[in-house]
């Protein structure tokens, strides 16, 4: 079994993961089979509507990127989705360089000066 801490690395996990929360909510607020049914479509339109925003956003974005950056940034997006544990970026830069290796890495944390 994984810790809350991380995250499953199978897009199988994540499902199954999903549908004992559902199932978890339906029996803890006794939902009829009727309202487990709105509920999921509500889930489905909700989906939907975050999966437009985010493509209306990339496409914002992409405005603003000059053509160099535009194919820059969808070579990211690449390396980002084909990474290990299903959504990481590879720890090799896109061009090889290290400036592209830590593209998405979080900033480095402020040195101890005690």
């Amino acid at each position: 079994m994984q810790s809350r801490s991380e995250p499953p690395a199978n897009p199988l996990e994540i499902v199954a993961m999903g549908e004992r929360i559902k199932d978890r909510i339906a029996e803890r607020l006794q939902l009829t089979d009727d309202q487990q049914d709105k509920l999921e479509h509500l889930g489905r339109a909700y989906r939907a509507t975050q999966r437009d925003a985010a493509k209306k956003h990339l496409e914002e974005m992409r405005a603003v990127l000059t053509p160099e950056q535009q194919q820059k940034f969808e070579g990211m997006k690449q390396a980002h989705r084909g990474g290990p544990r299903g959504g990481h970026p590879p720890l090799v830069g896109l061009n090889g360089g290290p400036e592209d290796a830590n593209a998405f890495a979080p900033p480095p944390l402020p040195e101890d000066e005690s």
